[in-house]
């Protein structure tokens, strides 16, 4: 991994394959390479690296105690970006502006990766790389003008997006980027096939239309319905956050793509499986864990994938 950061306030940035104990939360299984870059306790950046056959994996986490801008100079390529937590922003002199909000992704070619970021007052943003060569994309361009085009763009040495505005994560890429944060093998190749189809196939119309501000709240909302097991109602977020039901409703479909409520039994099922798929408890502990009686589990989930968790569970086997 090359990596080369500067702080406007604290100059150079030395990388380290000493990893402080304080971020072992945030190390994956299957790392190979493991590299952070500090300036003292004011902030830090992580990378991690994974390989699986022809394509890497890379993680980044990031954070800083004080709101700061940072240069980012590391090797071009084509780039497969996932952002895990929080939004943030690149600035690249050749491919202008990349917004990523959390669970948006696209696929880009940066010819000269020399960035701008901009990171907020302590908050710890995420984003999963995946570096792809142009011989692996080539076996999707068939009867795919919009990934054809992007391609062509690679061959000149010009910057390019396959989206022109970066795509929602739905339950399905979902499934697979959890399954890369557990080291499954292949994830990332399934991972990569998803959001190819879904940039294509269910592209985005319109850019995030909300302030940081707004953005902020939404994050909290959604922190607060992972992180407890209690059912809130609407009418409690919007008392508890000071935002109208309207804009939370409308904030979250824009950031995730269905409302509040939708959001939280979305979590429930993106929970559902992964535990089915892991295969570590029956159906009816699953049941009870995410709080249903066993016959309404299985009916909220054959409505949600279009089949039974332990038909699921049979097709693993």
């Amino acid at each position: 991994m090359t990596h080369r950061l500067y702080s406007n306030k604290w100059g150079p940035l030395p990388c380290s394959a000493h990893i402080p104990p304080l971020l072992d939360s945030l190390l994956f299984p299957g790392a190979l390479h493991q590299v952070v870059a500090t300036a003292g306790s004011h902030c830090f950046f992580l990378f991690q690296e994974l390989v699986e056959g022809d394509i890497r994996v890379r993680f980044g986490h990031f954070y800083s105690r004080e709101q700061e801008t940072f240069l980012w100079l590391d090797e071009p390529g084509i780039i497969f970006r996932f952002a895990l937590a929080r939004s943030h922003q690149l600035y690249l002199s050749q491919a202008g502006r990349l917004l990523f909000h959390e669970r948006s992704f696209n696929l880009l070619h940066i010819p000269y990766f020399s960035a701008e970021l901009q990171i907020g007052q302590q908050e710890l943003y995420a984003f999963a790389d995946i570096m792809l060569p142009p011989a692996y994309l080539q076996r999707f361009a068939a009867g795919s003008p919009l990934l054809t085009s992007f391609l062509q763009r690679v061959e000149r040495g010009l910057p390019a997006r396959l989206g022109l505005y970066n795509g929602m994560a739905d339950i399905t890429l979902l499934r697979w980027l959890d399954a890369l944060r557990e080291g499954q093998p292949g994830s990332a190749q399934q991972l990569v096939r998803a959001g190819l189809q879904t940039l294509q196939e269910k592209p985005v119309h319109a850019a995030v239309r909300l302030n940081w501000q707004e953005i902020g709240v939404l994050y909290q909302v959604a922190d607060l319905l992972q992180q407890t097991g209690k059912e809130w109602e609407l009418r409690e977020l919007v008392r508890r956050f000071g935002i109208s039901a309207y804009k939370l409703n409308k904030g979250f479909r824009q950031l995730y793509g269905h409302s509040v409520v939708q959001h939280r039994q979305e979590e429930k099922m993106r929970l559902a499986l992964r535990l089915v798929h892991d295969k570590q408890y029956p159906v009816k502990q699953v049941a009870a864990m995410l709080g249903y009686r066993s016959q309404n589990f299985i009916r909220a989930f054959r409505r949600r994938f279009g089949y039974t968790p332990g038909r699921h569970a049979l097709q693993l086997s």
